[in-house]
């Protein structure tokens, strides 16, 4: 066997090094977002609902900038048990202009 072939032909097994996840393997992706249980079918799933929480922070941080200098704009309804919830979305965005099948993971 040529130098290198057991290293081409090897299990590949990464484990995942956000704090406090012990995942091993490619069995199962779920995020680990505060308050959010949600699990991926695969990795590009994970990466755009990922993708997607940090659009959602940045629309967060953005609409408490505007409440800040306009007092009359009403409280969120939002409380800190449901803030990091998203809506269900697919596994890739799609752009819609005429002609362009582009897709991607990041909603920005």
């Amino acid at each position: 066997m040529a130098p290198g072939n057991e290293l081409k032909n090897s299990k590949l097994l990464l484990p995942c090094e956000w704090q406090g996840c012990l995942f091993v393997g490619k069995e199962q992706y779920q995020c680990w977002w505060r308050s959010c249980e949600f699990l991926a079918a695969g990795p590009r799933e994970l990466v755009t609902h990922v993708n997607f929480h940090g659009y959602h922070t940045k629309l967060k941080f953005l609409g408490s900038q505007l409440k800040s200098s306009h007092q009359d704009l009403p409280v969120c309804s939002q409380n800190i048990h449901n803030q990091n919830q998203i809506p269900k979305i697919s596994e890739v965005f799609i752009c819609h202009w005429e002609q362009c099948d582009v897709t991607f993971s990041n909603p920005e």
